[in-house]
C-alpha cells in the first residue's frame, strides 16, 4: 500500500491533519444534529406539556451535549500533530535576561534557598548554571553542612 502524504494545516494556532479535521467536524455535526433530534423527540414524548420554544431550547442543550461528546471522541481518536523542537543555539539566554533586567545576584540568592528538587529540575533544563552566581557550585541547600545551633 502506498504511503499517503498527510496534509497538515494550521488552525487557530494548532497543527491538524486535514482528513482528521473533516472527520471530526462531520462527526460533530452529525452527532449534534441527531442529539438535537433525539432531544426533541424525547421532550415531545415524555414532557408533552412544555411550550414549543422551551422544548426546542432544551433540545438544543441535547445537541450541544452531542457536539461535546463528538469532540471528546475526536480528541481520543486523533492524537496531536505538533512537535516542538528547541535548538540550544536559537536563543541567547544571557541576552534575554539582560533585556528583561533580571537581578542575577537576587536570583543566585533565591537558588541558595531553593529545594533540591527545584535544583535538579533546573539542572535538567540546563538553567541552573545560568542563574547561579559566579563561583557557585551545584550543591543544594539540604546537602550543605548546617551549623550546630540550628
Amino acid at each position: 500500500m502506498a504511503d499517503k502524504k498527510r496534509q497538515l494545516l494550521s488552525v487557530w494556532g494548532d497543527t491538524v491533519d486535514f482528513r482528521q479535521l473533516l472527520w471530526g467536524v462531520t462527526g460533530g455535526a452529525l452527532l449534534g444534529h441527531f442529539s438535537f433530534a433525539a432531544g426533541l423527540r424525547y421532550l415531545a414524548t415524555y414532557h408533552a406539556g412544555l411550550q414549543k420554544g422551551l422544548a426546542q431550547g432544551y433540545a438544543l442543550l441535547f445537541g450541544v451535549g452531542g457536539c461535546i461528546v463528538a469532540g471528546v471522541i475526536a480528541a481520543k481518536l486523533f492524537p496531536p500533530k505538533h512537535v516542538y523542537r528547541e535548538q540550544e543555539r536559537s536563543i541567547d539566554r544571557t541576552a534575554v535576561l539582560k533585556d528583561l533586567k533580571v537581578n542575577m545576584q537576587l536570583e543566585a540568592e533565591y537558588l541558595r534557598q531553593a529545594s533540591p528538587k527545584i535544583i535538579r529540575e533546573m539542572q535538567v533544563l540546563q538553567l541552573y548554571d545560568l542563574f547561579k552566581g559566579e563561583g557557585e557550585t551545584a550543591t543544594p541547600v539540604s546537602a550543605q553542612p548546617q551549623k550546630a545551633g540550628k
